[in-house]
């Protein structure tokens, strides 16, 4: 979708906040958008708005002009359950191979072998993403903010640099 300029009757970028050939100004659209699942200490929800001006995190207003930097890591998280599994997977296969090999009975050699699937499964699939952090760096400081929902703190880091930059949907 394009933006034409009323002036000039330039098709612009959809994007555009001036006008690519005379320079007119477009009018500022307004955006307040609200955010969920974020917290300061991983357990007590904050609300978080992004306006057009400002980014409003629990009491604080951060002017977007004084925003620095944005960004976003993903915390991964071991499951201990799935890895306590997986090495009790494996202490029953190497006890039926010492078991089996110790009494000559070979063939059961080949039932550890469902074991030791079950426990390389387990353990390999221990790893998840449990949380992911946002630092925001402004002038006067920086906030860290906690979300267990990646796709929303992912859409709210690419929000608040278009915004940043002037460009107020989150598409």
């Amino acid at each position: 979708m394009v933006k034409v300029c009323p002036r000039c009757g330039y098709q612009n970028i959809d994007s555009a906040t001036v006008c690519a050939r005379c320079g007119y100004q477009f009018p500022q659209q307004s955006m307040n958008l609200s955010f969920d699942g974020f917290s300061l200490d991983k357990k007590h929800m904050i609300p978080v708005i992004l306006t057009n001006k400002e980014l409003i995190i629990k009491d604080t207003s951060i002017p977007l002009s004084s925003i620095i930097n944005v960004n976003l890591v993903k915390i991964r998280k071991r499951s201990t359950w799935r890895i306590a599994i997986g090495i009790f997977m494996f202490i029953v296969a190497s006890m039926d191979v010492i078991l089996a090999t110790a009494f000559g009975v070979y063939h059961l050699i080949y039932a550890s072998v469902v074991p030791i699937l079950l426990g390389i499964t387990y353990l390999s699939t221990g790893s998840r993403i449990g949380l992911s952090l946002v630092n925001i760096t402004y002038q006067g400081g920086q906030i860290s903010l906690y979300n267990k929902i990646p796709a929303i703190a992912e859409s709210f880091v690419k929000c608040v640099n278009n915004a940043k930059m002037g460009i107020f949907n989150c598409k």
